[in-house]
């Protein structure tokens, strides 16, 4: 545990699952970062699915990291999904990530599974 943050990835065929637990704020943004963009490097996969379930806290500065993946996915092909969030994680996302739409909130994972298969 790094922070207040712990990452766990799960290969699920068409995407990359994170689960996150703690929160994502300027104290974990770092190691959220680090992760993520390893995991994608090292799986290989453009699209990458947040599980919000364990996740208590978004702030600011975790909604900007989310965007600067969602871009960087974006410009590989993919995309950037997430499930599971709480209320107020879901208010944070809805009214302070970016207006492109660069995270997507799938009811759950067969949804997203759905929607990603084949794009890759």
């Amino acid at each position: 545990m790094t922070g207040k943050i712990k990452m766990e990835t799960e290969d699920c065929g068409s995407f990359l699952l994170l689960k996150i637990e703690g929160e994502l704020s300027e104290r974990t943004v770092a190691a959220f970062k680090k992760t993520a963009h390893a995991e994608i490097e090292e799986h290989g996969h453009t699209h990458l699915v947040l599980d919000f379930s364990a996740c208590t806290y978004v702030n600011s500065t975790g909604i900007a990291a989310l965007n600067v993946l969602s871009k960087k996915l974006v410009n590989l092909g993919g995309k950037l999904g997430a499930v599971n969030p709480n209320d107020s994680v879901r208010d944070v996302i809805t009214t302070t990530s970016d207006d492109a739409g660069l995270l997507r909130e799938y009811k759950d994972l067969e949804e997203a599974a759905e929607d990603l298969s084949g794009e890759d």
